[in-house]
C-alpha cells in the first residue's frame, strides 16, 4: 500500500510488527488512535482543542484526562496512563505542510502511525525500518527515511523528562530515584506522579554520588597575580544554544523525532586547593526547543538556559569543559569527556593537569559536541560564541554570557 505523496523509499512493507511488542503501552496507543479515527475521532478533537491552546503540535497523553472532551473510551487511555505515564504524540511533519492546510486538516490525512519503542532509535545507521500501522490499522515497516511529503504521526515517550508514580523507588524509565531528587521542585505533577526533567534526574544522582574525579597534581609553574579575575559574586554560567539553520538541526535531530530538538549539557568543572588537592565536579541543564521556532538562518527567542549552574569561584579551574549530547534515549550507558583545566592557586602559580569526567548517558544518545569555557575569556553582553559543531550549511553555536549580581 502507498498513499498519495509516497516517494519509492517511502513504500511499505506488510512485515508484521509482531505480537509481543504490540502489547506494548506505545502500540497500543497506536492502535487506539487507529480506531478512534474509525469511530469518530474523540481523541482526534482533544488534539485540536489542545493544539489551538498550545501550538505546539505535540501531546502528552495525559493532556487527555483534563474533561474538557468527552471520551468514548476513558477507560483505555486511563489504563495506557496507569503502564505508562510518559507516553505522547507528535505530528513531525506539520512543520512541512503548516502553510498548506490546517492543523484539523493535517490531523485528519495521516497516513503512517510510527511507534518508537525503547528498542527503535531513527537515528542508528543500523535501523532501516520503523515499524508503524497504516491508516486502516494494518501493521507496517516503513522506511526509516524521513519524508517532508508524507504525514506522520509518532507514538514514543516523553525524551526530556521521567516521572516518579506513587514516590516509587525506580522512575518510569527505569532509574533508581535518587535520594537528593527531594531536593528538587517537579516541573509538574499530576495526580500521583511528578514529572521532572532529565537534568534535574541527572543532577540528583550527582550529588547522591558525591564528588569525583579527586586528586593530587604537583604546580609545574609559577605565574603573578591573575589580571582577569572575576570576584566570586559574579557569574559566568548563563548560556544559549543557537543553531545557524533548519539544516544544522537535521544533523543531530531525526525528522521522526521532531516537533522539539532535545540536548542534554554537562558542565565538567575542577576546583583545586593550596596544597594541589583537586576535585572536580559535573552540572547538568537541557534545551528543549521546539523545531518551528527557527526563524530565517537563526533560532527566534532563545532564552538563557533555564538552569544557573554555579558561580565560578577563586578555587575553580580557569577552564570548563561543556559538553552537549543529543538525547535519544535507551539503556543506561556513559561517555568519558576529559579536560586539562589550568589552575591559578592563591594567585601564586599555576598548574595544568588532565581531569576526567564520566558523564551518565543512554545508550542511542549522540554526543552532538563539545567545547572549553575558559575564565579569561571576555563575556560582556552576549559574550563570546564557541562554533560547536559543523553541520548542514553551518552548524551549531554555544553563546557564553556573563551576569552580575
Amino acid at each position: 500500500m502507498c498513499f498519495l505523496g509516497c516517494e519509492k523509499n517511502e513504500i511499505a512493507s506488510d512485515t508484521p510488527i509482531g505480537t509481543v511488542q504490540s502489547i506494548e503501552p506505545v502500540y497500543a496507543l497506536a492502535q487506539l488512535l487507529v480506531e478512534d479515527l474509525k469511530k469518530g475521532g474523540d481523541l482526534v478533537q482533544k488534539q485540536i482543542e489542545l493544539y489551538h491552546k498550545t501550538g505546539v503540535e505535540e501531546f502528552m497523553l495525559v493532556d487527555f484526562t483534563d474533561g474538557s472532551v468527552v471520551l468514548r473510551t476513558p477507560s483505555a487511555v486511563q489504563n495506557l496512563l496507569a503502564q505508562n505515564p510518559l507516553l505522547e504524540i507528535a505530528y513531525p511533519s506539520f512543520a512541512f505542510f503548516e502553510s498548506t492546510e490546517t492543523f484539523e486538516q493535517h490531523i485528519g490525512r495521516i497516513q503512517y502511525y510510527i511507534v518508537l519503542d525503547n528498542s527503535t532509535d531513527p537515528e542508528d545507521a543500523a535501523t532501516t525500518t520503523l515499524p508503524a500501522y497504516d491508516a486502516s490499522g494494518n501493521a507496517v515497516q516503513i522506511a526509516n527515511t524521513f519524508d517532508e511529503s508524507v504525514r506522520y504521526a509518532v507514538i514514543t515517550m516523553d525524551e526530556a523528562h521521567d516521572a516518579v508514580v506513587n514516590d516509587a523507588n525506580t522512575t518510569v524509565k527505569g532509574i533508581a530515584k535518587p535520594n537528593s531528587l527531594s531536593n528538587f521542585t517537579p516541573s509538574s505533577v499530576v495526580g500521583n506522579v511528578k514529572y521532572y526533567e532529565e537534568a534535574t534526574i541527572r543532577n540528583a544522582q550527582y550529588l547522591d554520588g558525591g564528588n569525583f574525579g579527586t586528586g593530587t597534581a604537583n604546580p609545574v609553574s609559577f605565574s603573578p597575580p591573575s589580571n582577569c579575575d572575576r570576584p566570586a559574586n559574579k557569574k559566568d554560567q548563563l548560556y544559549k544554544i543557537r543553531f545557524s539553520n533548519k539544516d544544522a538541526v537535521k544533523v543531530i535531530e531525526s525528522g521522526f523525532r521532531l516537533p522539539r530538538v532535545e540536548l542534554n549539557i554537562t558542565y565538567g568543572v575542577a576546583a583545586v586547593t593550596s596544597n594541589g588537592n583537586i576535585t572536580g565536579g559535573q552540572f547538568f541543564t537541557q534545551v528543549d526547543k521546539k523545531w518551528d521556532d527557527m526563524d530565517g538562518s537563526s533560532w527566534s527567542g532563545v532564552a538563557n538556559l533555564s538552569q544557573q549552574i554555579k558561580t565560578w569561584l577563586p578555587s575553580d579551574a580557569d577552564t570548563w569543559g561543556v559538553l552537549f549530547v543529543e538525547s535519544d534515549g535507551g539503556q543506561s550507558a556513559s561517555f568519558t569527556f576529559g579536560v586539562s583545566p589550568k589552575f591559578t592557586v592563591n594567585k601564586q602559580f599555576e598548574f595544568t593537569t588532565p581531569v576526567g569526567f564520566v558523564v551518565p548517558t543512554k545508550s542511542k544518545d549522540d554526543i552532538a559536541g563539545s567545547v572549553i569555557i575558559e575564565y579569561c575569556d571576555p563575556a560582556e553582553e552576549e559574550g563570546t560564541s564557541y562554533k560547536v559543531y559543523s553541520g548542514g550549511n553551518d552548524g551549531m553555536f554555544f553563546r557564553e554570557n556573563f551576569q552580575q549580581n
